[in-house]
């Protein structure tokens, strides 16, 4: 009876061992699960944070994004209908520039805007414009200098003088983190809408699928964009189309001649990537680096500085093979004027998050 009684109590020990043991690992993966989901979303306070909100007063009204194009028609026919019927006008937008000809129409009009002296008179020049576009569109499609000489025209007086380069630079990072999330959120379709939950989960990544291709070419560098493509023809004579790619690890040690070509490609344009997933991505060194090259107002002058700095490191590898890590922290790198610092730093640790965002979900 004893011996039956200790069976019967081992057998509650185990029981309740493994139910303890079951109830823990449910909730270690509910952690799990829950540190996973927060890794690879977007807080709708964040999304919010990157959009344009210039075409109503609160900006915290809203629920969703709408992602429009300049170039693309149905976008300026529903942007065209709400300037008739202001409320149906959306709170938030994202300007898809991923395209040359939509950047060269949005940055001069955001950055009009952000050189504004008040929240209120941006709003005030963000409607106007965009109201003189959507009625001439077509026009201004075609005749991309006289849309620009229009912008400079209502720039203002009271507005930070056009040669300012902060608002070009806050326009131009504004709008590249919008291409970086429309790309990872895979929001393509034209116009297309995010819906602001608390939470905006980002999608798997699956490695040589058409959205991994596009994200390749969408999360390089911007401002060294060549898409200038080469066409050649295949063995059964259909065309093809080759881009320039150049790939850096950054804490890779890359010899002379490589360096020279990572140079020459900076020069002339290349979809350039960071190929890695290290945690030296967030080496202050490369922040500060990437903050500075941030900071200059447009992408001529960004890719000169960048393809500058590649051909120094390049002398630097003449005595031995040399890590951009290593060359970035030996080498001078460009100044940011302290009052503009902590915001710069900020944009390129955020510019790092989405790279990083988009390696991890990457299968």
């Amino acid at each position: 009876m004893l011996i039956h009684s200790l069976r019967l109590n081992g057998f509650a020990i185990i029981i309740r061992l493994s139910f303890g043991l079951s109830v823990f690992a449910a909730w270690g993966s509910a952690i799990c699960f829950a540190q996973e989901s927060a890794a690879r979303s977007y807080t709708s306070e964040e999304l919010r944070a990157a959009s344009i909100s210039w075409l109503h007063e609160n900006p915290f009204q809203g629920d969703s994004i709408h992602i429009y194009r300049l170039t693309c028609p149905t976008c300026i026919d529903e942007l065209s209908a709400g300037m008739k019927n202001p409320g149906e006008l959306p709170h938030h937008l994202f300007l898809n520039t991923l395209r040359d000809e939509d950047r060269s129409l949005a940055i001069p009009l955001v950055a009009c805007v952000f050189a504004q002296n008040s929240e209120e008179r941006r709003i005030e020049i963000f409607k106007e414009l965009l109201g003189i576009y959507v009625s001439a569109r077509d026009y201004y499609w075609q005749h991309v200098s006289e849309w620009q000489d229009l912008v400079f025209s209502l720039w203002g007086t009271d507005a930070s003088d056009i040669s300012d380069p902060e608002p070009w630079a806050d326009a131009i990072n504004l709008l590249d983190r919008q291409n970086r999330l429309v790309s990872l959120l895979d929001k393509n379709n034209l116009p297309d809408k995010i819906e602001l939950d608390a939470s905006v989960l980002v999608p798997d990544v699956k490695q040589r699928s058409p959205r991994d291709q596009r994200l390749i070419f969408n999360l390089a560098i911007p401002f060294l964009h060549n898409n200038d493509e080469k066409s050649e023809t295949g063995i059964f004579g259909e065309a093809k189309r080759r881009f320039r790619f150049t790939r850096v690890e950054l804490d890779y040690e890359y010899l002379l001649f490589q360096w020279r070509d990572y140079a020459d490609n900076a020069a002339n344009g290349t979809f350039w990537q960071w190929n890695t997933l290290s945690e030296k991505m967030y080496d202050p060194a490369f922040i500060e680096w990437n903050a500075a090259l941030l900071d200059l107002p447009s992408d001529a002058e960004r890719r000169k500085a960048f393809s500058r700095y590649i051909s120094k490191v390049a002398d630097l590898s003449k005595v031995s093979p040399v890590s951009l890590l290593e060359a970035i922290k030996t080498l001078p790198v460009l100044s940011i004027p302290e009052e503009r610092k902590e915001k710069r730093v900020l944009e390129a640790k955020r510019l790092i998050d989405d790279i990083m965002l988009y390696f991890r979900l990457r299968r």
